[in-house]
């Protein structure tokens, strides 16, 4: 990656990624996935690299294989929730965006939460309603279905008191009026 390469980046993204960088060297922010995505090596790139791009995960998931996948959650404003996976060896396998509608199609009725909790990630809000108190709501902020110039979106998880799903789906985000 080049001063020229940098130079060809729209002007908006170069300032995203230059604050993002100014973040991580001020130890603010966990980094700028973008750059994770561009520099990240399957098979090469190590767990020290990893955090060194996206920092600390939220939790970190065993795998049955010996491997181990990351949860990088940027909520509860962000829209994206990111797994990196790891093998056994502690090197990196991928990094996958499971807020997506093929992920968010996953979820289905009789799931239990943990599996939902596992499949993606920490949800932005968890609540409950008065009338429905036997029922509880995670919500997870995702991107707009109809385009990036629509607001943001909820994808909502109903649970019942057991902790299984009784429905999911894809309502507007309250903080957009109109």
């Amino acid at each position: 990656f080049t001063m020229k390469d940098l130079a060809a980046l729209p002007r908006w993204l170069r300032v995203l990624c230059s604050g993002c960088a100014l973040a991580v060297f001020g130890g603010l922010l966990g980094g700028c996935d973008w750059e994770a995505q561009r520099t990240l090596r399957p098979g090469e790139s190590t767990l020290a690299d990893v955090e060194r791009l996206m920092g600390t995960p939220g939790t970190r998931w065993p795998e049955d294989d010996g491997g181990t996948t990351l949860e990088y959650p940027r909520g509860p404003q962000g829209l994206e929730t990111w797994m990196v996976r790891l093998d056994a060896q502690g090197r990196f396998v991928s990094m996958t965006n499971v807020l997506l509608p093929e992920s968010l199609a996953r979820v289905q009725p009789g799931q239990g939460s943990d599996a939902v909790r596992r499949m993606l990630g920490r949800p932005a809000e968890v609540t409950r309603l008065p009338l429905r108190p036997e029922e509880e709501i995670w919500s997870w902020r995702i991107a707009p279905q109809g385009g990036a110039s629509e607001p943001s979106q909820l994808f909502d998880v109903v649970f019942d008191r057991d902790g299984k799903v009784l429905r999911s789906g894809v309502v507007r985000d309250p903080r957009h009026n109109g």
